[in-house]
Order: C-alpha cells, then structure tokens, then sequence
C-alpha cells in the first residue's frame, strides 16, 4: 500500500517544487530568505487554489473543507479562512511548521500534480514523496566495490577535509575579527536559553501615556503580541502593535541578558523608521521579562519623538503562528486590531490589541507615567492624576 510522507517532511519538499514551479512558470528568480514579504506572490497563487477547497473535494480528489461563512466571502486576502500567507510559506520553506494545515498540503499538491492529496496517494507520481525503499538510490554490490567508485570517494573525502580545515580556519578569524568590532557576537546563548526566549509573548508598554495630544492618556498600556523565533541562526522578532507593527532581531549578549533591536519599516535606501533598541533580563524563574526600551511616542500631528520606557513581556506559549484579523464585525465591535494564534495543536487563541486603563493592584502599575521618561523635559505631558 502507498505511504506517502507527513509533516514537516512532506510539506518542506512540497513547498520548494512550488517555488520551483512558480520561478519557472513566471520566469521570476524568488528571494527566499527570511523577508516574509518574498513570498506573498506564491502564497497568493496557492490561496487561488485552497479557497476553492469547500468546493472541489470530487474533482480533485482531496479531503473534504467546510464552507466559507458568508460574511467572509466578500473579504479579500490575506483575510479570509483558507487564505495562506507569505509567513506561512516562509516557516514551512525554514522547516519551522510540523503540522502543517491541511488546506496548504492540498493546495501544493494541486498546484503541482493537478490532483489533492488523496487522488496523489492512489497514483503517486513523484516517488520523493513516498515512504520507505522507493525513495532510496540503489547502490550494486558490484558498484560499491569498483576501483572507479573507490578513488572517486577516497578523492571526494580528502576534498572534504581540507575544505572543513580551510573553512575552520576562516570562521575563526571571522569570529575573532567580529568580536572585535560586535560585542553581541563574544556569546553564544545556551539551548536552553534559545528555548526560553523563542515562542509568542504578549507585550506591554506605557508608552500612550507620553501623547500630549491624547487627552485620554492617564495611565494608559497599549497590548501587543510578539512572535520570537529562530532563523538560520538568528533571533528573529515580529511584534503586532495594537496601531503599528515593529520586526526586527535579539541577541544574548551576555547569560540572560538580551539586547532587543527592532523598527516600523526600511526604506528603499537602506534607512530605518522609527528604530527602536531594549535591553532586558531574563531569568528562569521569572513570570514577567521587564525590558528598558528607547523608543517613540508616535504621537500624531508631526509630534512623534524619541522616549524611554519600560516594557512588560509576558510568554504565552511556543510554536505556531500569528495571524492578523481585520475587516470584521469583531473589529467593528471593539474598535481595535485582533490577532489570533494559531497553536501546533491546531487551537486558536484570540486577541484584542487595544490601549487600556491600569488597574490597581495589577503588576500593569508598574508602566505608570512613573515607567516613562520624555527625551526633552516638558511639564503636563506625563500626568499622575487623571
């Protein structure tokens, strides 16, 4: 009987037959590299295909989707249910997603065979995607044995060698030379401390309270959420703010010591908006990461200026993704952004991103006009009574 891979496995090599395909067919070269932007031209071409999943089980041979509700069908991408995105593809294409959802396998799979998942499995064209021997190179005795093959991996393992010791070399001196001029490249953080720093968090900031032109703004937080996760090797950061979204990186720079780098958006010539630089400390029995940020106001009115303020992170969980839900009743209802998470497991969890007044007692007091600091002094911006 046909075993066909699953998970991670499959849908890694699914998604590079795509981009592989989609190149070829647009005769475009794709950027892929961790700019989740790079992808949103395939993800688009893919949600062609799985928003039309509820309706095609029959002839393309997949399992079956429930139907779109009907006050989604007039939204437009990325928003509606089996939309894919850009980020999507970028965790699967990094080997970042172990379960992937259903409607993007099927996507692929027609995208590249025609057929869904199912109608593969009962005529499986690509033997790369099966289970077991028909997948394996097969290698004679007789091959194994040859003079010819012999000098040919003698030779190929004596190349390898020297370029191991060569690139040792190089990497050595680059570390060196890097150390020199970086400081947050002297230290390597610990798996552990990887594991502690990676996965979703929810983030606090005083930081409305310094809008002199919000007349509303006594002891006002502002809620995000934060994906943290790592990329080839770096510590990638994209926080959702309840107005505005910051991406960026972390580093250890030392044990437990983090140095947060983060901006709204580049610019063509290389430039940042509104950069932003934290350091925090993160211990293993802390329930709340407490971070000094300098950072901006974004008041309006041309008013936005550099501030100091401390921030609250909160951990919620690891894995999975977030994902931006706008342009529904649920928005109109709280007048706010909403952002759901959606876990490994194949839960959500739903957030509304809204400025908020402290409560007393919660540990939110502690982003009182108290957390704050204007880069010029100015009386009646920072208020202590409403």
């Amino acid at each position: 009987m046909t075993t066909l891979l699953t998970g991670k496995e499959e849908i890694s090599y699914l998604i590079r037959r795509v981009i592989e395909k989609f190149e070829y067919t647009n005769d475009q070269k794709m950027i892929c590299n961790t700019n989740r932007e790079n992808y949103v031209a395939v993800a688009r071409e893919l949600s062609t295909i799985s928003n039309e999943l509820p309706y095609t089980s029959k002839e393309k041979e997949h399992q079956e989707y429930t139907e779109i509700p009907v006050q989604e069908r007039q939204m437009h991408y990325p928003q509606r249910k089996y939309d894919i995105t850009g980020g999507q593809i970028k965790d699967v294409y990094f080997g970042l997603v172990k379960k992937p959802r259903p409607h993007l396998i099927d996507a692929c799979y027609i995208y590249l065979y025609g057929v869904g998942r199912v109608g593969f499995a009962k005529n499986p064209v690509d033997p790369t995607l099966l289970v077991g021997e028909e997948n394996r190179d097969d290698f004679s005795a007789s091959t194994l044995q040859s003079p010819h093959y012999r000098w040919h991996l003698s030779t190929f393992l004596f190349l390898l060698v020297v370029l191991l010791f060569l690139g040792g070399i190089y990497m050595y001196f680059s570390q060196q030379s890097a150390a020199d001029s970086k400081m947050w490249t002297s230290y390597q953080p610990s798996e552990e401390e990887i594991n502690q720093i990676t996965g979703i968090w929810m983030y606090q900031t005083g930081a409305p309270q310094t809008r002199a032109n919000e007349a509303q703004r006594y002891r006002r937080v502002a809620t995000n959420m934060v994906s943290i996760q790592l990329v080839n090797g770096i510590l990638e950061i994209e926080r959702h703010g309840a107005t505005i979204n910051h991406q960026g990186y972390l580093e250890f720079t030392s044990p437990g010591i983090l140095s947060i780098h983060s901006f709204v958006e580049r610019k063509a010539d290389g430039s940042l908006v509104n950069p932003s630089h934290s350091l925090a400390r993160l211990s293993p029995e802390d329930s709340v990461m407490y971070a000094i940020s300098s950072t901006w106001s974004f008041e309006s009115d041309d008013n936005n200026d550099v501030i100091g303020a401390r921030n609250l992170y909160r951990k919620l969980g690891t894995g999975g993704t977030l994902r931006l839900i706008s342009n529904t009743p649920e928005n109109a209802a709280c007048h706010c952004k909403i952002i759901e998470w959606d876990k490994d497991d194949g839960t959500i969890e739903r957030f509304n991103l809204t400025y908020e007044a402290i409560k007393e007692g919660s540990v939110e007091e502690h982003l009182n006009e108290s957390s704050l600091i204007l880069r010029k002094p100015k009386d009646g911006v920072l208020l202590s009574a409403p």
